[in-house]
């Protein structure tokens, strides 16, 4: 996993899919940063790949951003996929202050 706008898709009855900018802690630990999102399909049979590069068409829900960070273990994530910056820019906008490492 890298530092970054990611689509992580999570594992459990209700598997949860989230968007939002990953940064990396230590070793294995990583925190998902206030404005992450969790996603979810309305209509129709997109891959978590389209929705990665597209954005959120109008094919999927978005929850509101968290206000909060979201403390991720990289081996509790089924899939972790790099999300297109411009395509979700009004949906999970970058935090002020991001530097890319």
């Amino acid at each position: 996993m890298r530092d970054g706008l990611r689509v992580i898709k999570l594992p459990g009855y209700y598997g949860l899919t989230r968007v939002g900018w990953l940064r990396r802690v230590h070793g294995d630990e990583y925190v998902l940063l206030p404005g992450a999102r969790t996603v979810w399909r309305e209509s129709g049979s997109r891959l978590l790949e389209d929705l990665a590069d597209d954005g959120p068409l109008k094919d999927h829900g978005l929850g509101k951003p968290s206000k909060g960070n979201d403390e991720i273990h990289r081996l509790l994530v089924w899939r972790c996929l790099p999300a297109d910056v411009a395509a979700w820019a009004k949906a999970c906008p970058m935090p002020k202050g991001w530097v890319a490492e």
